[in-house]
Parts: C-alpha cells; sequence; structure tokens
C-alpha cells in the first residue's frame, strides 16, 4: 500500500498547530494569523503534491481544497480580492516558498548523505529516503557485514527528525556476534556527537576489544563499566611519547617490510587492527598477529591460531631467542608465570 505523503504532511502540521495554539487560546488576535499560515499550508500542498496519482492523496487534496476555500472565504470576504490573490499572488508566494523547501531538502539530503558515507554505510541513502517519504520522524535501517568467516556485525543506523523539517542521523547500534560464543554478544550505541564520529570498521575493532588512536589519543571500550545508558564506557589513554609504535615495532624480530609496509603497519595499529606480521627467529620466518596495547603502553602478540602467547604457555626458548633477546632489553623476564605477560 502506498503512503499517503499528504495525510502525513497535514497531520505534522495540525499537531504543530494543536500545540502552539494552546499558548495563545485566549488571544483572540491570533486566529486571524492561524488562518493565514494554514491557508499558506495548504496552497504549497496542492501545489507540491498536484500531479499525484495516488488515489488516497488525490482524495485528501480534494478535503484540502474545500478546507482552502472556506479559509479564504473567512480572510477575504471580497470576491475580486480572492480572485486576485488566487491568479497573481498566491502562485509567486508558493513559487518562492516552494524554492526554499527544495533548497532546504536537498542540503539536508546532502548532509545526511555525507554523515553516511562517513559512518561507513554509503548505500544507505535510499532506505532512508523511503522511510522519510513515509513520514516516520524516527526510525532505524538496519544492516549486516561479516567481517570473517566467524564474525558478523550487525548495526541499527538511527534517523531522527530535527524539528525544523530536516532529518539527521542520531547514530549507530553495533553488535559484535562470534560463532564460537554465540551467548557473548557484545553492543554498543555509538551517538555521532558523544563518541566523535566513529564509523562501522572503529566500531567493530572496539567491540573485539583493540584499542585505536584519534585525534593524538587512544580508545578502548571498558568491558567492566557502563554509563547511565547501559553503554560499555569508552575511555581515553594519552600515553604520550614514551608510547611510540614505530619504536615499539624496531624491538621485534619483524621481517623487512621496507618504509611503506612500516607506515601502513603503523596506520593499521593505530586504526585498531589486529595485524599479522612475519617473525625472523634464528633464521627461520614465523607468522604471528600483534595489536597495539597503549593502556599498557605494549605490543600484544597472538600466535597464528589469534591464541594470546604467554611466556609460560606458547613460547619456547629456543624457538623465540631474538625475541628473549629483546625482552632482556626492555626489563622483560620470560620465565614469568603470569598468563597473559606480553611480549612489550
Amino acid at each position: 500500500m502506498n503512503q499517503n505523503r499528504v495525510e502525513t504532511e497535514l497531520a505534522k502540521w495540525l499537531e504543530m498547530e494543536t500545540r502552539i495554539g494552546k499558548l495563545f487560546s485566549n488571544t483572540p488576535s491570533a486566529r486571524r494569523v492561524v488562518l493565514q499560515q494554514k491557508l499558506r499550508k495548504y496552497n504549497l500542498m496542492l501545489s507540491k503534491y498536484n500531479a499525484t496519482a495516488n488515489a488516497s492523496e488525490r482524495y485528501t487534496l480534494a478535503i484540502v481544497k474545500q478546507e482552502r476555500r472556506d479559509i479564504e472565504k473567512q480572510l477575504y470576504p471580497n470576491f475580486l480580492l480572492r480572485l486576485f490573490r488566487r491568479l497573481f499572488i498566491v502562485p509567486l508566494m508558493t513559487s518562492k516558498i516552494a524554492k526554499v523547501e527544495v533548497k532546504s531538502e536537498e542540503l539536508n539530503t546532502h548532509a545526511l548523505q555525507e554523515t553516511l558515507q562517513r559512518m561507513g554505510f554509503p548505500d544507505l541513502m535510499e532506505k532512508v529516503r523511503e522511510k522519510i517519504n513515509q513520514g516516520q520522524s524516527q526510525f532505524t535501517i538496519p544492516v549486516s557485514h561479516f567481517m570473517n568467516d566467524r564474525i558478523r556485525m550487525d548495526y541499527k543506523v538511527a534517523i531522527i527528525n530535527d524539528g525544523n523539517g530536516g532529518y539527521q542521523v542520531r547514530g549507530f547500534e553495533a553488535s559484535l556476534h562470534d560463532s564460537r560464543k554465540p551467548m557473548e554478544i557484545k553492543a554498543r550505541f555509538f551517538e555521532q556527537g558523544q563518541s566523535n564520529g566513529i564509523d562501522n570498521v572503529q566500531a567493530y575493532h572496539l567491540l573485539a576489544g583493540r584499542s585505536l588512536e584519534r585525534n593524538g589519543k587512544w580508545s578502548q571500550l571498558d568491558f567492566t563499566d557502563r554509563d547511565e545508558n547501559g553503554n560499555y564506557v569508552l575511555k581515553d589513554y594519552r600515553t604520550g611519547p614514551e608510547y611510540d609504535l614505530k619504536e615499539k615495532l624496531e624491538l621485534l624480530p619483524i621481517k623487512d617490510l621496507g618504509f611503506d609496509g612500516k607506515q601502513k603497519l603503523v596506520e593499521g595499529l593505530k586504526a585498531g587492527e589486529r595485524h599479522e606480521v612475519t617473525f625472523v627467529l634464528d633464521g627461520n620466518e614465523k607468522k604471528f598477529f600483534i595489536e597495539a596495547n597503549p593502556q599498557f603502553r605494549t605490543i600484544t602478540l597472538y600466535d597464528e591460531h589469534s591464541k594470546k602467547i604467554t611466556f609460560n604457555n606458547h613460547i619456547k626458548p629456543n624457538d623465540l631467542s631474538v625475541v628473549r633477546r629483546t625482552l632482556d632489553m626492555l626489563g622483560e623476564k620470560p620465565d614469568s608465570k603470569r598468563n597473559g605477560k606480553k611480549i612489550m
């Protein structure tokens, strides 16, 4: 069933009229102003939807036309004045108002598209337009992305009416689903203003427990703390010069990546990625995965199966002699009995 746009727009107008009218219910002079504004709105609606083929909209417009005639008679009892207004004044005023509305809609659409693009949802604008045309004041658009063979990210992008005839993106809810842990769903709502423009990929990295650098500081979700809205708290770490990723990476036996490769690795870690690297260990190559850990000013190490490496479990001293020497340089002791001890 097609949406009756005339009915939706008219309902919004009448709601506003009723709400504001209560403020001036005892003011006789306000009555004429109300009728003038309503007449202007009716003229604009009749011009805007005049060519519609929707039977429901045409039926509603017929009633609007009759309402317009009644209002005109109240405001302008003189027939010649009504005729003059209908032929000359109304078309000119309606045309000007329509141009302003069209320009406003274009600017709002462009702003919505830019925001969705920045958030990582460039293909949602068509669905957003459909919801807006249906006259919904607030709505969500669902979308899902598979990050790998076991991780799925579900998003719900929230759009709201700004109260001035336009729409804006409030934010999006992101939830991480791991097929290995179906009961452990991690979710958070990222409000655009409060979260400083977190996009969908950054939300994935944060919900995966990783850190990312934005505007010179590192951010990470605290899964042990929630705010008043039930969201995991987004904590910032101002690590300072003592946490220089390039310097930290230089202390690891990573196979030479070249200048561009090193730059890409640093940028990826700052973006919250878990990066695959190749270590050269006593002349042999072995793959590992690394993440930035700004909270402890370290780099976290995982094996090829994405299991965090601990000294008393996965690493054999004779396999990682170069790493052991690196740990000695940093004052770390490879015989530590604490699980989860990190390489740096």
